[in-house]
């Protein structure tokens, strides 16, 4: 599938008081995803991950009583310093990419997020960049809380 428009990079940043590898794995591991996806929004249902260069994943959450849904494809995988997937939602055409550059900062991690979305979603720059912040906010509480010795 290929998008016809042209993307606008919307970046969001955070500074995690995690290791690399742990926020990491937080990105693809399937029970932290469901325990971090779209907090406050509704249930998450078990999320689907095959965590390889062009392995596919799929998050489903409830909300109002509406199954919406999340898949897209691995484009890369470094650990622990670079992800990079598609990113499309099932009553949307075409797909948008996420890049995340992950690096060492003092005792955690400064992860760099850049969602390039579709020049349409421009006027929605707000609203990604507050979803990201949020659930990156609710990975670290559940990586530093609820985790603390996870490598």
């Amino acid at each position: 599938m290929e998008n016809e428009w042209q993307s606008y990079d919307v970046e969001v940043t955070h500074l995690f008081g995690a290791s690399p590898a742990q926020v990491y794995d937080a990105w693809l591991d399937p029970d932290l995803i469901c325990a971090w996806f779209g907090p406050g929004l509704g249930q998450t249902l078990p999320v689907e991950v095959d965590a390889s260069v062009g392995g596919k994943f799929r998050i489903v959450q409830i909300r109002d009583g509406q199954a919406v849904g999340h898949s897209g494809y691995y484009l890369v995988l470094d650990r622990p310093h670079h992800i990079a997937f598609t990113w499309a939602m099932d009553d949307d055409d075409g797909y948008s990419e996420v890049r995340i550059a992950l690096a060492p900062k003092d005792t955690g991690t400064q992860v760099r997020l850049v969602h390039a979305i579709g020049e349409q979603w421009q006027a929605y720059e707000a609203q990604v960049k507050q979803a990201w912040s949020t659930m990156m906010a609710e990975m670290e509480s559940l990586l530093v809380n609820d985790n603390p010795s996870q490598a």
